[in-house]
């Protein structure tokens, strides 16, 4: 069972599907009704564009579904910034001046930051550094840019930054649950049924497949 995402929010554009399905139905069930008024050729026809344009709604919505998933995955992996003056000034309206008190403070925080770096060898300090000055876009590049330098060092002194670099890439723990979910998706993108209760429910792994041109209740 998928408890490490919020499947509500990546579901969201599924939400209103079951009036669009309905809509798309009514023409073919109109004429499927009146088989002794209409053609065959043109029920089957009736028939074809529902199909059709039930699909290309659903695919739809799936994409956008996949397109909130992807956030939830870059929210999870990647490092939150902060805004450099926001950060350093406790005021809800910021001055000319206010943003060259900030870059003064930024500056000495930079040197500060330089001469930790210079004077570790120790990976723990590294990560210490980021966990301090990471918020910052710029502190959190020249700390990564570093330990990349020291990675390229022969032996241990190399491999331990490294395997610190590795560590920091590495996939968010809730990825598996992302990637399962996905898959599903796809996989309600392209099949040609109605995935009841992914709008009721909220949820990708509770649907029941609903053969097309059924009504949906």
């Amino acid at each position: 069972m998928i408890t490490s995402i919020n499947q509500e929010r990546v579901l969201q554009p599924f939400q209103g599907m079951k009036d669009s399905y309905n809509k798309a139905m009514y023409k073919y069930w109109t004429v499927q009704r009146s088989t002794e008024v209409y053609a065959a050729a043109y029920i089957n026809q009736a028939k074809e564009e529902a199909k059709q344009s039930f699909m290309q709604d659903k695919r739809e919505r799936a994409e956008q579904a996949k397109k909130e998933l992807n956030a939830i995955y870059h929210e999870l992996k990647d490092w939150s910034f902060e805004d450099p003056y926001l950060s350093r000034i406790d005021k809800q309206v910021i001055t000319t001046e206010d943003k060259v008190l900030a870059e003064m403070q930024r500056d000495k925080e930079m040197k500060l930051l330089e001469a930790e770096m210079r004077a570790t060898e120790e990976t723990e300090d590294f990560r210490r550094l980021l966990v301090r000055y990471g918020s910052d876009k710029l502190f959190h590049d020249l700390i990564t840019a570093e330990m990349r330098s020291r990675a390229q060092r022969a032996g241990d002194k190399g491999s331990k930054f490294h395997f610190l670099l590795t560590e920091l890439d590495r996939e968010p723990d809730e990825n598996a649950d992302i990637r399962k979910i996905e898959v599903m998706l796809t996989n309600i993108a392209n099949m040609e049924a109605y995935p009841k209760g992914i709008e009721e429910e909220g949820n990708v792994e509770s649907i029941q497949r609903i053969p097309l041109f059924e009504k949906v209740d």
